[in-house]
């Protein structure tokens, strides 16, 4: 991975992660892997609002050789991706809605006309509630996560122009009681329901691959498959206390080198056809 060819093609081609706490990880993981080359604005940029002060937007910003800023990356916190209940996706002065745990939902779908490369991701925040149905089951979930990620992605197409690239990242599961694991297991072992349904994200991950199966040669949309990180219950940041988010450095940062991967493939891609073409 090189940060410096990162960081610039960034600031040509800005990324936007949308998402939740573990997503906002992927974010300070490139912070990190990339600091030395972005910095943090003294200004946010007010668009990125979409004229809602109440809306938060991270940011990092390139400086380039004639001390010119860029926005390279930047992240919104979006829990849900949709408003529980009715699973619009929210435009900036809508209402988030009620939400299942301590967080955000904040709006996003203004954002994508200023970002080449999009990532998102919605799991963990979505628990088995009356508001899914009478018997709050898993099964009445799965239900209303796959609505929802329907809601999501009709607006992606809608949206997201052929330059464009929307990846769709799985979402790694948490390891029971993690302070037992000291070293990467050799087996994945599978979460039971019990306490916090992080069974159910396999499912949540096949809808995600699901939906992008289903259009067939539409470029525009690919996984992030991150699945490897299930092999990490030695990795959580708060051994029995948090045995979902990760420690930094650690695996988030190869969600990023699979992410400066899948980017390269692009631009040798673009490469190739503009010499093919001239």
């Amino acid at each position: 991975m090189d940060p410096h060819a990162l960081a610039k093609h960034l600031s040509e081609h800005p990324l936007l992660l949308i998402g939740d706490s573990i997503t906002q990880l992927q974010f300070e993981s490139l912070s990190c892997l990339l600091g030395e080359y972005l910095n943090v604005p003294k200004k946010s940029d007010k668009a990125l609002t979409g004229g809602n002060p109440q809306i938060k937007v991270s940011q990092l910003v390139y400086k380039n050789e004639q001390g010119d800023k860029a926005l390279a990356i930047a992240f919104i916190r979006s829990d849900n991706l949709v408003r529980l209940g009715d699973f619009k996706v929210l435009d900036p002065h809508d209402d988030q809605g009620t939400l299942l745990s301590k967080g955000s939902n904040y709006p996003w779908r203004h954002l994508i006309p200023y970002f080449d490369y999009i990532v998102m991701n919605t799991g963990p925040h979505w628990r088995s509630n009356f508001k899914f149905g009478p018997a709050r089951s898993q099964e009445e979930l799965l239900k209303a996560y796959t609505a929802a990620m329907n809601s999501v992605f009709e607006a992606l197409k809608e949206d997201v122009e052929p330059h464009q690239r929307v990846w769709l990242r799985t979402t790694p599961f948490g390891h029971t009681e993690c302070s037992q694991y000291s070293v990467p297991q050799d087996i994945v072992v599978k979460p039971s329901k019990e306490p916090f349904e992080w069974n159910i994200f396999e499912q949540f991950n096949e809808v995600y691959a699901q939906l992008i199966a289903k259009q067939e040669n539409d470029e525009r949309f690919q996984l992030l498959d991150v699945s490897f990180t299930d092999y990490r219950g030695d990795a959580h940041s708060r051994p029995d206390k948090d045995c979902l988010h990760f420690c930094l450095p650690g695996p988030v940062d190869d969600w990023n080198r699979l992410l400066y991967h899948e980017i390269s493939k692009l631009t040798y891609k673009s490469y190739n056809e503009t010499i093919n073409n001239l």
